[in-house]
């Protein structure tokens, strides 16, 4: 399974940038991205340093959690396929 989560991961996320296209999410990302850059110009370097780790620890923890929705998501799907191999 690992390996078809590693082949799959890159599919499906280019394939989800399609459904990423909603006004809103946009300008939340905008809005981020301001907040985001503000606060690096204005905080002292010890603080832009906790920052950056932040950044980089959420990343982390994004990724984790595409792949346990990746999981889940095949776990619903084989699910569905088996029902659909009962009614038949």
């Amino acid at each position: 399974m690992p390996d078809l989560l590693e082949y799959l991961s890159p599919y499906i996320q280019e394939q989800a940038q399609r459904f990423l296209t909603d006004p809103e999410y946009e300008q939340n990302r905008a809005y981020r991205d301001f907040h985001l850059d503000w606060l690096r110009a204005h905080l002292g370097p010890e603080a832009l340093g906790h920052l950056e780790d932040f950044c980089g620890l959420q990343a982390l923890a994004g990724e984790a959690k595409q792949h346990a929705l990746l999981r889940a998501a095949l776990a619903a799907g084989v699910r569905l396929g088996s029902l659909g191999q009962l009614a038949e």
